[in-house]
């Protein structure tokens, strides 16, 4: 019966990664789920029984085990379409101006298509930051036997679970706010006259989203060094783009730095795949 319900504390650990934290959390339910086991049998009950009644101290594992589920590829694939055309409409929004103005049309025109460009990218962004992951799956106790609360230690990592859920709610606020600062000093660089260069800003933010997510992936124990590493090629490649391009005044051509950096980042992204297994 021991096997039994290793092989069940197993089972309601299927498809989560194996992380040190996760390993952490199943070794503890484990633990405690065995001594239940012991407890109930040093009692004089059965096997049978004392299985069940083990299992059931397990309690209803799908919110504790929400949050380390790994979220399915098209969710994953969907937010970063979503991203990648809220930076397009952002740095495209200054066509419509430019078409006005070229055409003869009236300026208010453009003007109000290029906002409800940036308040299509906004609301693109705040959609993607604010999608629920998918539920997780419920670990079903045994047939005829009645659910009761969890043990202590699953009730205590609820409460991390709670906490975990809080920094989600938080980064779904923080996350439009950082990217309308954006949009604010992209406009403000476009009135002040610098509309041919002012779109390097999304480039640019972007790439510091990428290494502020990888430090605080690996100040979590996450693997977050292969997108703190390309942020910081994003960002060198802006860096050279406007050294390059101001002091040649070739702004034209100069900006196939970004195409070649992310040729480097696709290389880069290779390597940290074959050389950690996909965990970087």
């Amino acid at each position: 019966m021991r096997n039994k319900l290793i092989c069940y504390v197993n089972s309601i650990f299927e498809g989560i990664p194996n992380t040190p934290e996760v390993q952490e959390l199943r070794e503890e339910i484990l633990q405690n789920t065995l001594d239940r086991y012991d407890e109930e049998c040093t009692r004089g009950v059965s096997e049978t029984v004392a299985y069940n009644v083990a299992v059931m101290s397990i309690g209803d594992t799908d919110e504790l085990l929400a949050a380390y589920r790994k979220p399915k590829k098209e969710k994953k694939s969907s937010r970063r379409v979503c991203v990648a055309i809220a930076i397009a409409l952002y740095i495209l929004c200054v066509v419509p101006p430019a078409v006005a103005d070229e055409m003869g049309w009236p300026e208010a025109l453009g003007v109000s298509l290029m906002f409800l460009m940036i308040a299509a990218a906004t609301a693109l962004i705040i959609l993607s930051g604010g999608r629920e992951k998918p539920a997780a799956p419920k670990a079903s106790a045994p047939q005829g036997v009645p659910v009761q609360p969890a043990a202590q230690p699953v009730q205590a990592a609820s409460a991390q679970e709670e906490r975990s859920s809080a920094v989600k709610i938080l980064r779904g606020v923080l996350t439009p706010l950082y990217w309308l600062a954006a949009v604010g000093l992209f406009l403000a660089a476009g009135f002040a006259g610098y509309w041919y260069v002012a779109w390097v800003i999304f480039i640019a933010a972007g790439a510091v989203g990428d290494v502020i997510t990888g430090i605080v992936y690996m100040a979590k124990g996450r693997y977050g060094l292969k997108k703190f590493i390309e942020g910081l090629m994003l960002l060198a490649a802006v860096a050279i783009y406007l050294k390059i391009s101001a002091a040649s005044g070739a702004w034209v051509v100069t900006w196939l730095v970004f195409p070649i950096c992310a040729a480097l980042t696709g290389v880069l992204s290779g390597i940290f795949t074959l050389a950690t297994g996909g965990k970087q």
